[in-house]
């Protein structure tokens, strides 16, 4: 019997299985957020006029948003960086959802 890498034939099955699966969920959570990002630019684009003034009332909203909420999610993409280079343990799970909501 030869040897694997990882494990038997039915293992190397399972783990593509399992690949072709998230591959799909990631595949569906990215085709919907870059549908509602496109959504959002065009409602953008079709009332610039309007939207500019509230950009500073937005600004403020998400900044107060992040320090009552946010927890160490205000770090940002400094968080991820330090995660990286092993300097802080794990990135907050609420991360993401902020940084969807503010872009």
């Amino acid at each position: 019997m030869e040897k694997y890498a990882y494990g038997s034939w039915k293992t190397q099955l399972m783990l593509a299985g399992l690949g072709i699966v998230i591959g799909a969920l990631v595949w569906c959570l990215d085709t919907i957020f870059g549908k509602v990002l496109l959504w959002v630019s065009d409602i953008r684009t079709a009332h610039i006029f309007y939207l500019v003034p509230a950009l500073p009332l937005v600004g403020v909203c998400i900044v107060w948003a992040y320090k009552k909420y946010g927890g160490r999610s205000e770090e940002g993409m400094g968080l991820i960086l330090s995660v990286s280079h092993r300097e802080d343990e794990e990135v907050p799970r609420r991360l993401i959802p902020f940084v969807m909501i503010s872009t």
